[in-house]
């Protein structure tokens, strides 16, 4: 048997951490950088812009196994916050949020792209290039994205953690 253990192997489970805001201060037009003054740290939004990367970046770089897959980007986590099997399960009375990825092709992250849709004028994935590309995503059942395209204005709601 072998000693080396795979990095997926590791984790329960991956939450987001992302973030709708800008480098650049939208009452004064300046773009945050090192040789700008900065608000304090504490003062600044968490996480990271282009979310839409995370679920491709899990596939693409832990290469798990598919059960393995849904349970660290989905099952665990919806147990972990008290949301299961409402979330993070395909069975009646679930809300039948599922994301189809096409193993065939690929994805370049870049906020220049036709599939960038947050607000914030950065990635943390610009220019990595990951394997398979989320091909459909249903939301409540519903079509939200068709062929890499958002198809739908507002899917779903806030569900409280019951943690």
């Amino acid at each position: 048997s072998s000693s080396r253990c795979r990095l997926g192997d590791e984790f329960s489970h991956i939450d987001s951490s992302h973030t709708y805001s800008s480098h650049t201060n939208s009452d004064t037009g300046v773009v945050w950088s090192a040789d700008t003054d900065h608000p304090p740290f504490y003062t600044m939004p968490g996480g990271v812009g282009g979310i839409q990367y995370r679920f491709i970046g899990i596939y693409s770089f832990l290469h798990l196994n598919p059960a393995r897959f849904v349970d660290v980007v989905s099952s665990n986590a919806a147990k972990r916050y008290g949301l299961f099997p409402r979330k993070g399960a395909i069975c009646v009375g679930s809300d039948a949020d599922i994301v189809i990825i096409d193993t065939s092709k690929s994805t370049k992250a870049s906020v220049d792209s036709d599939f960038f849709y947050e607000n914030a004028d950065y990635t943390v994935y610009e220019g990595m290039e990951f394997r398979g590309k989320v091909d459909i995503v249903l939301g409540g059942g519903e079509t939200v994205v068709k062929d890499g395209y958002l198809v739908a204005e507002k899917v779903g709601e806030f569900l409280k953690m019951e943690c």
